[in-house]
């Protein structure tokens, strides 16, 4: 939260100085300190990949909203998870809402509100729903079976660079959250000579909230400024790394 105060009131005062509507932007950044900047993007039917979002300062913390919801709403459902004496069995009880929220969010985008699939939780809820799976499969004997899926999860990441268009975006979705998982269970034991590439990963890991608080907030600081012509989105990327790294410590 202290991050996140910092890059949103300093950001706000920027682009009230610099964007004559910049009413938007203080509203999304407002509901962002609350955990709820996706309700209100939702709210105001604003798509995340219109010309005015991309004028929205605090846009992205639609995302950040999504996972604060969930961390509020998990823990009754961890205490169920955790009185289970069986792996199996709470590997199960936890797949049962992650297999309903991941149903919603394909027929909401197919047939449904993708707005709605878009930003609202119940239908995110499966893709860190995975990741909190991944940590039962990994206490368990289960994981031994996955031998091969850090080459699966390469695979699929590659798989991915094609789909990641307009039309197959939703498998894109789906396969970018296996493909994650798989490569989680396949490098659980790094070997001497991975070693120092983890490490590498690991450093990049840990300024990747400060780098996502930061990069949408400097780009559109940079669109009602000086642009972002002329190698200049490659100065706003130097920005966001500077300014990450002074937030990260």
């Amino acid at each position: 939260f202290p991050s996140l105060a910092v890059v949103t009131v300093i950001g706000m005062v920027l682009v009230s100085m610099f964007d004559p509507v910049s009413d938007q932007s203080t509203r999304t950044g407002l509901f962002g300190l609350a955990g709820l900047a996706n309700i209100e993007l939702f709210r105001g039917h604003e798509s995340y990949f219109t010309e005015q979002a991309g004028s929205n300062a605090f846009t992205h913390l639609w995302s950040l909203g999504v996972e604060e919801q969930f961390y509020v709403l998990f823990p009754p459902l961890l205490y169920i998870v955790l009185r289970s004496k069986q792996r199996l069995t709470a590997i199960g009880i936890l797949a049962i809402p992650t297999s309903i929220s991941l149903i919603a969010y394909l027929w909401f985008t197919e047939r449904g509100s993708a707005h709605a699939s878009f930003y609202l939780l119940p239908f995110r809820f499966w893709e860190i729903g995975c990741g909190a799976l991944l940590s039962l499969i990994l206490g368990s004997r289960l994981s031994e079976s996955f031998r091969f899926a850090k080459l699966i999860g390469a695979l699929l990441f590659l798989f991915c660079l094609f789909l990641a268009t307009s039309i197959a975006t939703t498998i894109a979705t789906i396969a970018i959250v296996v493909a994650t998982a798989l490569l989680i269970l396949g490098t659980l034991t790094p070997t001497n000579h991975h070693q120092r590439l983890v490490e590498i990963f690991a450093t990049i890991g840990r300024r990747a909230y400060s780098l996502y608080l930061t990069h949408w907030v400097v780009l559109v600081v940079f669109r009602l400024t000086v642009g972002t012509d002329d190698g200049r989105t490659l100065l706003a990327i130097v920005a966001t790394v500077a300014i990450s790294e002074v937030n990260h410590r």
